[in-house]
């Protein structure tokens, strides 16, 4: 079995998701990084370890302080409204608008041309 990784690190949570091969979810966490940004990601990382030493990985990082990590570890970064939107497209393929709260800021995106037409 093959993992995708997805690794969320924003302005005050860490956020993981490992997908298999049919995109079921087989793990999730959320939790406060308190500024321990690093530490706290590879923490959780390394707790990973056992579920996925020895299967091939895809792993993608987003999020507010997600960059650094991406750009220091040499992992794929996404941008949250891509990330997002490539979600949305596959879940809910007629979606035309997405909104979201973070962090007392809303943040909305207008993902219209991101969908498949019909």
């Amino acid at each position: 079995m093959s993992y995708k990784v997805g690794i969320d690190v924003g302005s005050t949570t860490l956020k993981t998701v490992v997908l298999g091969d049919e995109g079921q979810i087989i793990e999730k966490s959320y939790q406060r990084h308190f500024s321990k940004v690093r530490e706290m990601t590879v923490e959780h990382l390394k707790s990973l370890e056992h579920l996925l030493r020895g299967h091939p990985l895809k792993v993608a990082v987003t999020g507010s302080a997600g960059l650094g990590i991406a750009k220091n570890s040499g992992l794929e970064f996404v941008q949250e409204v891509f990330a997002t939107a490539g979600a949305v497209r596959r879940t809910i393929h007629r979606q035309t608008w997405i909104s979201s709260w973070a962090a007392r800021t809303p943040k909305s995106s207008f993902c219209r041309a991101l969908w498949r037409s019909g």
